[in-house]
């Protein structure tokens, strides 16, 4: 492989990690692997192998990458998952907030991406994704 100057080259996990935040930034809530796929333009197997070779089940990227739409979405109100979630079974929702470290009253302040990132068990510490997906959203640190 060659690099030309000024190419980045990007991890699995930082690959990963641009997948989750794009799929987080869409106006609608990806259910499948393959929805998720499909809205970031990227092919299933692909984004399966990036889950895969981080250790990461791909079902629980996906659970993370909705959970963390829905905490970012919620920054500037209260807590109300379900009104960010294509989810209709009250059971459902609160199985996938479980999942997600994220059982609160509804109407309680939103958890905060520190919190989410903290608390969730869907995404192995150890994989550098949450890493790569808190660099992202926080920007370049000049300190």
């Amino acid at each position: 492989m060659t690099v030309r100057a000024g190419q980045r080259v990007q991890s699995c996990a930082d690959r990963l990690a641009g997948l989750i935040l794009s799929a987080a930034a869409l106006t609608v809530d990806v259910k499948t692997v393959q929805d998720w796929a499909t809205a970031t333009h990227v092919s299933v197997g692909s984004l399966r192998g990036y889950c895969h070779t981080l250790g990461i089940q791909p079902k629980h990227a996906l659970d993370f990458t909705r959970l963390l739409r829905v905490v970012l979405a919620s920054r500037d109100g209260s807590w109300e998952p379900g009104r960010w979630l294509a989810v209709s079974d009250p059971r459902h929702l609160q199985a996938l907030l479980a999942r997600g470290g994220l059982l609160q009253p509804e109407g309680a302040a939103p958890p905060t991406l520190e919190t989410y990132l903290a608390l969730q068990r869907l995404i192995p510490l150890q994989s550098g994704v949450l890493w790569h997906v808190a660099a992202r959203l926080n920007g370049p640190n000049d300190k």
